[in-house]
């Protein structure tokens, strides 16, 4: 037999219910949506008689989706999404959050900053305009590279080994001229010596390179 009461009650609901509170015949609460509810459920009242209601799904509202406000906008909206994903910075976060590289992207980020504040504070000069406070943002942004720098140093320092030293050139130049000279003893050709070299030069010269060993050190590999 239909339940009568649920019926009365869902006969004058708001349009816009979408769930209601309900005890079901263990006597749990469960929300249901109007089409859900059975016959051994009893819909549970407020004082004033009403049913508690929900007007949409349960759990956090869905994030409303804003559109540009013109075709211009929308064009800028997909410029700075393709620029986000071309970010050294945030690709690095995202493939190894923990690499050394993300030090050395931010500080190279950092300098640009500091090169671009240059520039501008030239061209205030030039044009008669103040400069105090372009010199003042240049200067902090000097301030957090050279901080970040001296930081970089006694990590590589308390692992024994600065890439950038001159011991650090001096055994790695070392280390090439006994490789080279054992290749040339081998029998391999002069030309494919050189050829090889050359080619590990522009490697070790590199900053990826550089990064990579820092890794490397880094983790003990």
């Amino acid at each position: 037999m239909a339940n009568k009461r649920n019926q009365a009650i869902l006969e004058n609901l708001p349009e816009d219910v979408r769930r209601i509170k309900v005890l079901d015949e263990n006597t749990n609460e469960k929300w249901r949506t109007p089409s859900e509810i059975l016959d051994t459920d009893t819909i549970v009242l407020k004082d004033d008689g009403n049913p508690y209601t929900m007007a949409g799904k349960p759990g956090r509202k869905p994030k409303p989706i804003r559109l540009p406000s013109s075709d211009n906008a929308a064009e800028l909206v997909e410029a700075k999404k393709a620029s986000m994903s071309d970010d050294p910075i945030l690709q690095t976060l995202q493939n190894n959050a923990d690499s050394e590289t993300v030090i050395n992207h931010i500080m190279n980020a950092i300098g640009t900053e500091a090169a671009s504040l240059e520039f501008e504070r030239e061209e205030n000069e030039r044009k008669g305009k103040d400069t105090s406070a372009i010199s003042v943002r240049r200067l902090n942004a000097l301030k957090s590279l050279g901080d970040m720098w001296f930081k970089k140093k006694e990590r590589l320092a308390a692992r024994g080994l600065d890439i950038e030293s001159p011991a650090f050139a001096t055994a790695l130049k070392f280390i090439a001229e006994t490789v080279k000279k054992n290749m040339l003893a081998s029998g391999m050709r002069a030309e494919s010596v050189e050829s090889v070299f050359s080619r590990m030069a522009k490697d070790l010269s590199s900053n990826e390179w550089k990064a990579e060993l820092e890794v490397r050190l880094e983790k003990g590999e």
